[in-house]
Formats: C-alpha cells, structure tokens, sequence
C-alpha cells in the first residue's frame, strides 16, 4: 500500500457479489438483491443508502458515476437508481425492450431484453454495454 492510503474492511451479512467505486462513493451489491452505497470519506465506511425491492437474487454486477447507478441482476435485469437524495426504488426497470435516455429517463427506441443472468457492464460515454449469460451483448442505454 502506498503511503497515505487508508484500508477498509466491512463485514457484510450475506455475500459480496458485485462491486464499483466512483469518486465519493463505493457501491456493493449482495447476493440477495440489495445494493449498499457506502461513503468513501468516513474511515467505518458507514452505509449512506440501502437500495433495495430491485433485483430478485444476486446482483452480479454494477457500474456508476456519481449521478446513476445501473444494477445487473442474475433474474437478467438491469435497473437504474439515483445515486444522489433518499429515493430508494429503482428509477426504472430495463427488463422491458427499451432504450433508456441516461440524460431524462425517457425510451428512447425499442430493444429485445436479456433472457439470462446479467454477467457485466460497461459505460462509456453516456451508453451502457450489457453482457448476459444468455449469449448476448447489448447497447441497453443511450444519451438522448
């Protein structure tokens, strides 16, 4: 470890399935469904705000910035939630065949869902790469 850096443990009650850091925060997400954003800055790593009633069975992965998080799911669902205020629900489900808009929230055009597990995801440039256990990649979200 260099010099200066601060190591943290936190002990979870069920698994550590899924994981992402972003600038002032790092996201966990549990083999039961609920995802747990944690502070950076305090050294407990005390939890800021408990995502839960998303995803029926493990998350298997996530990806953030410091406004939006998007959750895959082993049930193959990807779901959008507010990093900032108290909302604790997803902002929306994207197991339907949609295109989200990062930016507002509104479909943007029709796609085809995933059928397995949600395996990884990727961001770049206001769109979201999703991989599945059922053979496929997709561009599941757009900047509008």
């Amino acid at each position: 470890m260099e010099s200066g850096s601060v190591s943290l443990k936190v002990q979870e009650l069920h698994a550590a399935t899924a994981v992402v850091i972003t600038a002032h925060a790092w996201i966990v997400g549990l083999s039961t469904g609920v995802v747990k954003i944690r502070d950076f800055l305090r050294a407990d790593g005390a939890c800021r705000k408990e995502l839960t009633g998303g995803h029926r069975g493990a998350v298997r992965c996530l990806a953030a910035d410091d406004q939006l998080l998007v959750s895959g799911g082993q049930d193959g669902r990807l779901l959008l939630w507010s990093m900032a205020g108290s909302a604790r629900k997803p902002l929306h489900t994207l197991s339907s065949p949609r295109l989200w808009s990062l930016r507002g929230g509104d479909v943007t055009r029709v796609l085809r869902a995933h059928t397995g597990a949600v395996t990884r995801l990727a961001v770049c440039a206001g769109r979201l790469l999703s991989a599945s256990a059922d053979r496929t990649c997709r561009d599941s979200i757009e900047s509008a």
